[in-house]
């Protein structure tokens, strides 16, 4: 079982919708449940910011991973969540990052793929250059 992070968010929110499409279970981690009363999409409360939020994780094989913007303490947030993700057996984590992430070390995506590499997640780093979602709202 796969486990979306930021299933309020545009991205997770896609990813989430994309499995309910072709019938396959997922879980749905986030702040508010917008896929209650769904047959096959779980949802689990899950928020960085509180890390008794992190069992979201337990159980599963796999995490999408999506950072909110708002997070940029990685040793805060992000580590402790993957480092939780090792102890609960997650195998594998797919990161949505961004274009340059390892040539640019002061950014917080930078920080998260080091932290995935360095804990020994099987892993695939999403390098978006843009998303469209940022063209209709942020832009």
């Amino acid at each position: 079982m796969i486990l979306i992070t930021g299933a309020s968010g545009n991205v997770g929110g896609e990813v989430i919708r994309l499995f309910e499409q072709h019938g396959e279970r997922c879980i749905a981690a986030g702040r508010s449940n917008r896929w209650q009363n769904n047959a096959i999409i779980d949802y689990r409360y899950f928020d960085l910011d509180q890390p008794e939020s992190y069992d979201a994780a337990k159980g599963v094989g796999a995490v999408f991973l999506v950072r909110p913007p708002q997070v940029s303490n990685i040793k805060k947030t992000v580590a402790p969540f993957l480092r939780k993700c090792k102890e609960f057996g997650v195998k594998k984590v797919v990161f949505l990052s961004i274009v340059g992430a390892p040539k640019v070390p002061f950014i917080p995506h930078h920080a998260i793929e080091k932290e995935i590499e360095r804990l020994g997640f099987s892993h695939t780093f999403l390098r978006a250059g843009f998303f469209m979602q940022n063209l209709s709202t942020t832009h």
